[in-house]
């Protein structure tokens, strides 16, 4: 779910006097931190020990323990393991992950190639000889990194693993050479700055790279759905998440009715592969939306907003900022994928944590002019903006209150 969504409901969870339950799966592992007392766990499929002990360490947190009730009996939690054969496996015992609990001793095995203490004769044996590949190059790229070179080539390719490229291609000097040339021939084109920025990525980096991408999430932008899709999806990021899924919505019922159905939401969600053969087959990554209700849209375009938000973050902008460096993005265009504005001010607020569509919600409802910036970058506003404040929506004034 999205990050300020996530906030909204640990903030409501402890709030609210009337909420007394709140049924997760393991999504609290990754970082959800609510104010509980008291865990069931129904469940023990994957719990090992280290995240038996991490989903444990998520009740009563320290600033509860040590907060507004200072009560240090929250320091032994009450954690239940319910036998129960309707969420778990018949005949399953959790009694074992008691015992896993007390028996298990964390090895600090060093296993960074880049650290003092790893030691490549443990992946010798034949077992591990594609992890050994994997750190010999996690090894050269570092050691390209640091180096220094007037060759444009290796600069592009030392640019390329600095940004964490790696993670996307197989690189190496004569996929650094290909890029290179599409970087001097996009920059010789005499309507450099008409072209799309998705259309400019394309160009550089996804044409004839099949053999080259490794990752298969950012290889989808060779197809021209993918490139339709992320357009739109950069045009309403200023929108609001409701409003987002809202055109998210509309667009699979667009989908539907062509009879293009198949939409891709990342193997923690798919349900289907896409292809039965060549790269990624079998890899369950896509959803049929003719199988969905509209209210099961509206739940998937939540996931499908935080998933794009995060492919773009992590992803894409390493390109764009690649893309810039290069000049082949002017100062505005940049300022405009990574920030969503290239207002001066917006951009002073966007800089300093406040998402971009808070942002032109408050130009709209005319707030901005109640709300000043000093020369330490710490934000004021006035009486007319906490009227404002208290009048709008529960989930929007929290949003506010974080920064305001």
């Amino acid at each position: 779910m999205p990050d300020n969504v996530k906030e909204y409901l640990e903030y409501k969870f402890d709030q609210l006097p009337e909420v007394h339950f709140l049924i997760a799966n393991k999504v609290i592992l990754e970082g959800i931190n609510l104010p509980i007392d008291s865990l069931f766990i129904l469940n023990g499929t994957n719990l090992h020990g280290k995240e038996l002990t991490n989903l444990i360490g998520r009740v009563n947190r320290l600033d509860q323990v040590f907060g507004a009730t200072n009560n240090l009996a929250k320091l032994l939690p009450m954690v239940h393991f319910v036998n129960s054969e309707e969420y778990n496996r018949r005949n399953s015992k959790l009694e074992n992950k008691i015992k896993l609990l007390k028996n298990s001793v964390f090895a600090d095995n060093v296993k960074n190639p880049l650290l003092a203490e790893f030691d490549p004769e443990q992946l010798d044996d034949d077992e591990n000889q594609s992890i050994r590949k994997k750190c010999e190059e996690i090894i050269a790229n570092e050691k390209t990194f640091f180096s220094i070179s007037t060759d444009p080539v290796q600069e592009l390719k030392r640019k390329m693993i600095s940004l964490g490229m790696n993670t996307v291609y197989a690189i190496t000097d004569d996929l650094c050479a290909l890029i290179h040339q599409n970087i001097i021939k996009l920059l010789e084109h005499p309507r450099l700055n008409e072209i799309h920025f998705l259309d400019k990525l394309r160009y550089i980096f996804i044409r004839h790279f099949d053999e080259e991408i490794i990752d298969r999430e950012f290889g989808r932008l060779k197809n021209d759905q993918a490139i339709v899709y992320y357009k739109m999806f950069f045009d309403n990021r200023k929108k609001s998440l409701k409003e987002n899924v809202a055109t998210e919505v509309l667009y699979f019922q667009r989908r539907v009715a062509a009879g293009d159905s198949q939409l891709y939401i990342g193997e923690s969600y798919g349900e289907i592969p896409y292809a039965t053969t060549g790269q990624g087959a079998f890899h369950n990554v896509y959803i049929d939306l003719r199988t969905k209700t509209k209210q099961q849209m509206v739940n998937i375009a939540i996931v499908k907003q935080k998933l794009e938000e995060d492919f773009v973050s992590y992803k894409l902008h390493m390109f764009f900022q690649l893309m810039y460096d290069y000049s082949l993005l002017s100062q505005d265009e940049y300022h405009t994928i990574i920030y969503g504005t290239t207002d001066p001010k917006k951009l002073r607020l966007v800089k300093m944590g406040l998402p971009i569509n808070i942002i032109n919600r408050l130009d709209e409802d005319g707030q901005l002019r109640n709300i000043s910036i000093d020369d330490n970058n710490n934000l004021y506003a006035n009486d007319a903006f906490d009227r404002y404040k208290r009048e709008v929506e529960d989930f929007y004034r929290f949003e506010l209150s974080k920064f305001l």
